[in-house]
């Protein structure tokens, strides 16, 4: 675990970690001062299981850096991929973790910080969850143009841009429209569609790779 912030002679220097968990950093050439506590907890959160270091309460909670810190862990084993493992904030409002851009050189994960808090290096594993799926499996919709909409919901690394969704309805691609906030997709036929079956698959993948699919098929009247 290594905290870097910027010195007032605009060099970039490492903080001093001691055996008692303060981070000491430079204030001026030769002198330290103390910029914030290192703590190991054990609070249970959520995604215990996908935590590879930590989970660290950095404090004081009140504490802003004034300039970009970096924060960087090394886990204990080695990681086979880089894209799905990130640093995370925990926020206890949410009930969740929030993924920082991370970048990973020679083992040791980084990311830019501007406040304390529980932070921890986590591996995303799980696929986006897609729920909600409209028209339902084997409904019977009068129009011939019906709006299809998804719930999609990831809770780690996210879904940020349209292009990480693939929509087809009987292997037609769709444009797809997804609403970040309330978590929705939408999307329309590209032409009238015909009396009989359709097949609607919708394929969602998140920012660290991991892929989720699901299929229903829906009748025209």
């Amino acid at each position: 675990f290594l905290l870097t912030t910027p010195a007032k002679n605009s060099q970039t220097i490492d903080s001093l970690l001691t055996e008692n968990g303060t981070i000491f950093a430079p204030r001026t050439l030769g002198e330290t001062e103390r910029v914030t506590e290192l703590k190991l907890i054990r609070k249970r959160l959520p995604l215990k299981k996908s935590i590879l270091a930590g989970p660290f309460l950095v404090g004081p909670d009140d504490f802003r850096y004034s300039g970009e810190t970096v924060l960087s862990i090394r886990p204990d084993s080695q990681v086979k991929s880089a894209i799905n493992v990130a640093i995370c904030r925990f926020s206890d409002k949410d009930d969740e973790w929030d993924w920082f851009d991370t970048v990973e050189h020679d083992g040791v994960y980084t990311a830019i910080i501007n406040r304390n808090g529980v932070y921890a290096l986590i591996i995303d594993k799980a696929p986006p969850i897609i729920s909600s799926v409209s028209p339902r499996n084997s409904r019977r919709v009068k129009s011939k143009t019906p709006t299809l909409t998804a719930t999609i919901e990831d809770k780690l690394s996210g879904i940020w841009v349209d292009t990480l969704f693939d929509i087809r309805l009987d292997g037609e691609w769709l444009i797809p429209e997804y609403d970040a906030e309330d978590h929705i997709l939408r999307t329309k036929p590209n032409h009238p569609l015909k009396p009989g079956s359709h097949n609607l698959v919708i394929t969602v993948r998140d920012n660290a790779g991991n892929k989720a699919r699901r299929s229903v098929k829906f009748i025209v009247e």
